[in-house]
């Protein structure tokens, strides 16, 4: 994906797969579990993008789990099982993140 992000599913697929052998690499060599944790919501976000975008679903920029998991769950009910809780977790913890970086940046 370059500046203009990607509408190829498995542009998204790929990208998805880096931020998972990242999460690896940190897990082989004892790396921060934040750092991994957030790999892993990306990872989860560009998978959800990707399978959205191969049903014909429109782009839209959104970090938000939940939101995406709704969305699939449009195209198919069988991730109605996925634990929405998680995701709940997911999205308060780089929510999170990002308000304290930004607070760190603007002093």
């Amino acid at each position: 994906m370059q500046d203009k992000e990607s509408l190829v599913p498995r542009d998204w697929f790929q990208k998805g797969n880096a931020d998972i052998k990242t999460v690896e690499i940190l897990l082989a060599h004892d790396g921060d579990m934040e750092i991994a944790a957030m790999h892993i919501q990306q990872a989860i976000e560009k998978y959800f993008k990707g399978y959205l975008l191969s049903q014909g679903w429109e782009l839209k920029r959104t970090h938000d789990l939940v939101e995406l998991l709704d969305y699939v769950i449009e195209y198919d009910s069988k991730f109605e099982n996925v634990g929405k809780n998680n995701l709940y977790y997911y999205n308060y913890n780089i929510k999170l993140k990002r308000e304290v970086l930004k607070a760190r940046r603007d002093g």
